[in-house]
């Protein structure tokens, strides 16, 4: 295995007052178990602290996969 040199500094801008983007991937966000667990976390995160984006790879849309693309 090969290590890489850690990071020690980043290109981001340091603006403290910018919100934290949390993103959340899977490939499970239809009538799977998965999708039945990020309701939670999308429910309760408080939306004026942080921005949200959930990446989604399903090539078809079930109605709970609906249901969480258009509440959320």
């Amino acid at each position: 295995m090969r290590l890489y040199p850690q990071y020690t500094s980043w290109d981001n801008p340091k603006v403290p007052d910018r919100p934290l983007v949390i993103g959340y991937v899977s490939p499970d966000y239809f009538t799977h178990s998965v999708s039945y667990f990020i309701e939670a976390p999308l429910v309760y995160h408080v939306y004026a602290n942080y921005k949200v984006v959930v990446y989604s790879a399903v090539v078809k849309v079930c109605i709970h996969g609906l249901f969480l693309l258009l509440v959320y």
